[in-house]
């Protein structure tokens, strides 16, 4: 049997189809495989996340917007009161006319009272500022008037209080005479003026016969 050119021409095509078969077979099967020309990308290695135990996340504070009612003015645009024309004449009122009612008047009434002991003094010898030498000797008297409504009686009296003791004689004298409210009684006490110059004053008072100091006069005097 002869066989032809062809005839192994038409075998050969037969065995290549077979193989290119194979090949696509296990490509198809093992796409890796070194058959593949244009094998798939690798994939990366799986990557296994351990699971955790949810936690709850608490979230932040949130405001709340609270809207509250507010009041709104609105100004409106307040009516202007009409304006007088000149076409009708104002209306004069009279005035009333004030009549003034005189007010009487109080008077005042002043009222005196006079006390049991009262006094009141009108002169005294010698006056206010004299001027004495050193150790001089001289009489003080004072004329006081009893303006009171008792009788100084002999058991009243007029006695040194305070300042320049420069009476001679006694700090206290009794009256020699009764005086009745209205009289006047003349006080006399022998004086010696001080040895150092100055100015001195001295206090005397009159006395009732309860012991009580009820009028004061005094004594201003100069010694060169």
């Amino acid at each position: 049997m002869k066989i032809s050119f062809w005839d192994i021409l038409a075998i050969l095509g037969v065995l290549a189809l077979l193989a290119v078969a194979a090949g696509l077979a296990v490509v198809f099967l093992n796409p890796q495989s070194a058959l593949n020309p244009f094998p798939p990308a690798t994939l990366p290695a799986r990557v296994v996340i351990p699971s955790e135990t949810p936690t709850m996340q608490q979230l932040p504070p949130t405001w709340t917007v609270v809207v509250t009612e507010s009041t709104q003015v609105v100004l409106g645009e307040t009516p202007l009161p009409p304006v007088a024309t000149n076409d009708s004449q104002p209306t004069l009122t009279p005035r009333p006319t004030a009549t003034r009612t005189p007010t009487p008047t109080k008077e005042m009434t002043a009222t005196y009272t006079q006390a049991p002991n009262q006094a009141l003094w009108i002169s005294q010898s010698p006056e206010d500022g004299k001027t004495f030498s050193p150790g001089e000797d001289f009489d003080m008297v004072w004329r006081i008037k009893n303006t009171g409504t008792l009788a100084w009686t002999k058991r009243y009296s007029f006695e040194y209080v305070s300042g320049a003791p420069i009476h001679k004689y006694y700090s206290e004298i009794a009256l020699k005479d009764i005086v009745q409210p209205g009289g006047t009684a003349v006080l006399t006490v022998d004086m010696v003026a001080p040895m150092e110059p100055g100015s001195y004053r001295t206090e005397w008072a009159m006395v009732d016969d309860t012991n009580n100091r009820f009028y004061h006069f005094f004594f201003f005097f100069t010694v060169k």
